[in-house]
């Protein structure tokens, strides 16, 4: 009894994982064309060649705003003393 139990279910998952891959929209021609989808080019996806983007964009304005702070010599508390040396 207990057998038969576990037995069912697994039955009936196995014939709806047989039924489902079967049902697949994508032709053989399609995969045939594009044996990596996944890949925008020969090495990375497309959302690693956004991400490598972003990366630089952001890099880019942060190098900026410290050379900013170089330019206008805020980069450094002064070194000047308020009071006068002999």
């Amino acid at each position: 009894m207990r057998a038969v139990r576990f037995l069912i279910p697994c039955l009936l998952m196995a014939s709806m994982l047989v039924l489902v891959g079967c049902s697949s929209k994508t032709s053989s021609r399609h995969i045939r064309n594009n044996y990596t989808p996944e890949l925008y080019s020969q090495v990375e996806s497309h959302e690693k060649h956004l991400n490598d983007g972003h990366y630089a964009v952001n890099h880019a304005w942060r190098t900026m705003r410290d050379d900013w702070q170089r330019i206008l010599f805020r980069d450094k508390p002064t070194r000047l003393t308020p009071i006068p040396v002999p």
